[in-house]
């Protein structure tokens, strides 16, 4: 069992001991029940939300919500979705794309 700080210390956590990261990750993975269908499940799911972040709509909508906030950090925020958006817009180049596609398929470009 990984040593745990109480909650008033939580925030201390990990910085003033040594700690070994993948027992902490074992233990939690343990408490919760990761089996092969759950990560199969969560990969999935990674995946759709890695896509959907791609997408120009998502970033305008991030945007939207930032800018409802009314505060100056959010409305930079918000600059800075919209800009990630026009990025996301424009064409990538053909040498990027292809590098891109070499990288994800494993083909030579």
């Amino acid at each position: 069992m990984i040593p745990m700080p109480d909650a008033a210390r939580a925030h201390e956590f990990g910085r003033t001991t040594h700690h070994d990261g993948a027992a902490i990750d074992n233990a939690a993975r343990r408490r919760f029940h990761l089996t092969s269908d759950l990560l199969a499940r969560v990969l999935v799911r990674a995946t759709q939300q890695a896509f959907l972040e791609a997408l120009p709509s998502y970033w305008l909508g991030r945007a939207e919500q930032l800018e409802a906030v009314g505060t100056s950090w959010a409305d930079a925020a918000a600059a800075n979705c919209r800009r990630h958006a026009w990025l996301l817009a424009q064409a990538l180049p053909d040498e990027v794309s292809q590098e891109i596609h070499a990288h994800v398929t494993g083909a030579a470009a």
